[in-house]
């Protein structure tokens, strides 16, 4: 049995998978960009960083063949994803 780490960042997302006395089963890394629509202003593509940790997740999860009992996750700062109310994203996430 497993545990999985998740830490989402600025550069990208990283998943680590344990097992109950800390070795490391499986890990796996994607990069996703940020946006730079105008001098000082930094977002991110919502999308992306799911599409990006969906990947991960799926792919660390598959490397370490054991099942999964849980996820802890991490993430950059107070940055916020806003939905409508069918779960769609509004606009991109402001670093």
């Amino acid at each position: 049995m497993a545990l999985i780490g998740l830490d989402v960042g600025g550069t990208g997302v990283k998943a680590v998978a344990f097992d109950h006395s800390g070795v490391i089963l499986g890990s796996a890394y994607r990069e996703y960009d940020m946006i730079h629509p105008a001098s000082g202003c930094y977002e991110y593509d919502p999308r992306a960083i799911l599409a990006a940790a969906k990947g991960v997740l799926r792919e660390c999860a598959a490397a370490c063949n054991e099942k999964i009992l849980g996820i802890g996750v991490s993430s950059f700062g107070e940055s916020t994803a806003l939905l409508d109310e069918n779960g769609e994203v509004l606009c991109n996430t402001l670093m």
